[in-house]
């Protein structure tokens, strides 16, 4: 019996009305690996599917390109790996990496010059011994043409590998990991290494600046916080919200200035005579100097962690990961659960 997860990545707002949604589609085959598929749907502005289509490859990032379509990078066959559509849902270019070394693209980013640039993870035994690290890095041009594919070694007494977000100010690039701040000269130069503050979780670019997300331990405590910093690491605002008990997981500028979060909380729900731990997907929004202005979740049992979030004309679509009980048990009499995914409308509060 083959089951299948959907696992969401992507969600991104269509020039035109709608949206882009990726996702990675793995099917396991009992004896088998597990096999990934990236699979595309375009939604145009009056909700119906203008097109999908799937193709082999492991997405784990996407953006939109200048000329309206879409580009999705991951890994195909265990190398890093880039896939332009048109908005239509045309195949325009393929790029798979021929380094030797396992690599896989965890971050995209548009580039000043209408290109690209993507970061990720490269697998070299040698800097493991030295205990350096490398982060893959490549620049394509608008044809998926490679202008750059190198790493950046650092420390990794100074820096997690694991990128999470990349961002080009054409001077620089801006690579940011679970703990650090990367800082290299577009040829992949590495100019400086700075770590978060401490107990930061996630840290997120925007068009000019981060928002850091971590926690405070206050009065025995812990406190989510947010902080924003420009580009030369200068803080411009922190808040503490003893009433926010949200793990961000994403974070989008609003079209009126205000930060637009997603993530994950946890809660108890009652159903009598029963009360059971819950964790489900929610939406936050903060003000431009972030202040809080409301949350909400989901609502829905089985909705788990968020992956993207756009805004619409009432308020807010957010593509989340949903739990699926399979009526499947291991030798542990566990059930077997699958993934799917869900797009969740949140209404503006105002």
């Amino acid at each position: 019996m083959s089951t299948v997860d959907l696992i969401p990545i992507a969600l991104l707002p269509a020039e035109e009305g709608g949206y882009f949604q990726v996702v990675n589609a793995v099917t396991y085959l009992p004896g088998d690996d597990p096999a990934s598929a990236l699979l595309l749907v375009r939604v145009g502005p009056d909700g119906s599917t203008s097109w999908t289509t799937s193709i082999d490859g492991r997405p784990r990032a996407a953006v939109s390109a200048p000329d309206g379509g879409w580009v999705v990078t991951g890994s195909n066959q265990r190398k890093a790996w880039a896939a332009k559509y048109t908005d239509d849902g045309m195949l325009q270019w393929e790029r798979v990496s021929t380094r030797e070394e396992d690599s896989e693209v965890l971050a995209i980013t548009r580039a000043v010059d209408g290109g690209f640039f993507l970061a990720g993870f490269l697998e070299n035994q040698s800097t493991e011994e030295d205990q350096m690290g490398e982060i893959y890095l490549e620049h394509l041009d608008t044809d998926g043409v490679p202008l750059l594919e190198t790493s950046c070694v650092v420390s990794q007494s100074d820096t997690s590998i694991e990128v999470t977000d990349i961002a080009d100010t054409g001077d620089l690039l801006l690579i940011t990991t679970r703990d650090s701040l990367v800082r290299t000269g577009p040829d992949g130069t590495v100019l400086s290494v700075e770590q978060w503050p401490k107990d930061t979780f996630a840290a997120f670019p925007l068009e000019d600046s981060f928002i850091v997300a971590g926690s405070v331990l206050h009065n025995r405590t812990w406190v989510r916080t947010l902080t924003k910093m420009d580009l030369d690491g200068s803080i411009i605002w922190e808040r503490q919200y003893e009433e926010l008990e949200v793990t961000i997981e994403g974070l989008v500028d609003g079209p009126d200035g205000e930060i637009v979060a997603f993530g994950t909380c946890s809660y108890n729900r009652t159903c009598p005579p029963f009360t059971e731990p819950v964790i489900d997907s929610c939406i936050v929004v903060f003000g431009p100097d972030g202040e809080l202005r409301w949350q909400k979740t989901s609502g829905y049992p089985g909705i788990d962690s968020g992956s993207g979030v756009i805004t619409t004309d009432s308020g807010y679509l957010l593509l989340a990961a949903y739990i699926i009980p399979l009526e499947k048990f291991d030798a542990y009499n566990l059930r077997f659960y699958a993934l799917g995914t869900t797009l969740i409308p949140f209404e503006e509060h105002q």
